[in-house]
């Protein structure tokens, strides 16, 4: 936990090349110790920090890492958002097809879990991008997919969050 806390000052400090060793440091221990949540977060927040610097291609090469990390351990959950995080990144520099197809896979991701929440939360991540990419009935059409489901599972409060997000 104190190389994690590291990162965000040597951040405040400018210090970039030592956060990211902190959170580089973090990724070593959490691979280490067998906790894929903690080195997935690490890589997450390397890619992260990559695309704040500027650096899209080690940004890309970071996200890449956590993907084949979540699929090794099985963590649908963090394959989910990672891809999600891919398809923004993807959107953000103009690549629309590459960003949908992402958000499509993250779906599946959910569907072949066999968990209904985490795809409710795929579609909910696809509509609020549809939304950016300027496809309002497309991401109202995603919303209403992603109440049913949670509707299924009795998720009365996450219904009623996606409703509220989609209004």
């Amino acid at each position: 936990e104190g190389l994690y806390l590291a990162a965000p000052l040597n951040l405040e400090a400018e210090e970039v090349s030592e956060a990211m060793a902190a959170v580089e440091d973090v990724r070593t221990v959490g691979q280490q110790v067998g906790d894929n949540a903690l080195e997935v977060e690490a890589l997450q927040t390397l890619s992260n920090m990559h695309l704040a610097a500027g650096d899209a291609e080690k940004a890309q090469q970071a996200i890449h890492a956590v993907l084949a990390s979540c699929q090794g351990a099985g963590d649908a959950p963090g394959e989910v958002r990672t891809l999600h995080m891919s398809a923004s990144w993807k959107l953000h520099k103009g690549e629309k097809t590459e960003a949908m197809e992402a958000m499509a896979e993250a779906r599946q991701v959910g569907q072949r879990a066999g968990d209904l929440e985490l795809e409710a939360k795929s579609l909910q991540a696809h509509a609020e991008l549809r939304l950016a990419a300027g496809e309002i009935h497309e991401a109202i059409r995603l919303r209403y997919e992603a109440g049913s489901l949670l509707r299924k599972v009795g998720d009365r409060r996450g219904e009623a969050h996606n409703l509220q997000r989609g209004a």
